[in-house]
């Protein structure tokens, strides 16, 4: 079998063990893991409006399920002596967020130091962890509607902020994905990759 499909909640230790012990048995080993299970999750992005379950919520998706994934496939990689990990991150987890709250900027500036720590735990064991961060990509309708919600002159201030002048595509950030689990990337470890136009700029 080449691929398999699975539902595995990431905020749930032993769904995560469950899956990872599943991909083993068939595979025998994991070469690459992408954590990117993430996003605001609809939840508001006004300081006053954010309930402490908006906060559990992000932060549990987007930083404990990283870390679940990570703490459940790094002793797999440990034996084989190789491994990559890419974690999701976002712009906003080393600037500010455009289209969600602090909970969001929060989980995702846990994400780089998750990344960080562990590329400096596990390099000697030959794993490499980098994150990658995008900035607004449209990924899907929650996105165009919060998109489409903040009107053309707001798109037009966030598009001059960019310096390439316009969103990132999905297959861009992809890409960026596929290079830091490369053997093209065989001596990158510990960074976060920015995909972001340029924005981090102003």
């Amino acid at each position: 079998t080449d691929a398999i499909g699975v539902i595995m909640d990431v905020t749930s230790k032993s769904s995560v063990a469950g899956v990872v012990k599943q991909v083993v048995d068939q595979w025998g080993k994991i070469d690459l893991l992408v954590n990117n299970a993430g996003g605001a999750l609809n939840t508001p992005y006004k300081l006053e409006e954010i309930e402490e379950k908006h906060w559990d919520l992000v932060v549990n998706v987007n930083l404990k399920g990283a870390f679940f994934c990570c703490q459940q496939v790094i002793p797999v990689m440990v034996k084989q002596g190789k491994g990559a990990i890419v974690n999701i991150s976002a712009l906003a987890g080393h600037w500010r967020a455009s289209l969600a709250g602090v909970q969001y900027t929060a989980a995702k500036a846990g994400v780089e130091g998750l990344s960080r720590q562990l590329a400096y735990d596990f390099g000697p064991k030959g794993i490499r962890v980098n994150a990658l961060a995008p900035t607004v990509t449209m990924t899907g309708e929650r996105l165009q509607k919060l998109w489409d919600d903040k009107g053309k002159e707001e798109q037009d201030k966030i598009y001059s902020a960019i310096p390439l002048r316009r969103l990132s595509t999905p297959q861009e950030i992809a890409a960026g994905v596929v290079f830091l689990a490369s053997d093209e990337a065989s001596y990158i470890t510990g960074i976060t990759l920015d995909v972001c136009g340029g924005r981090y700029l102003r």
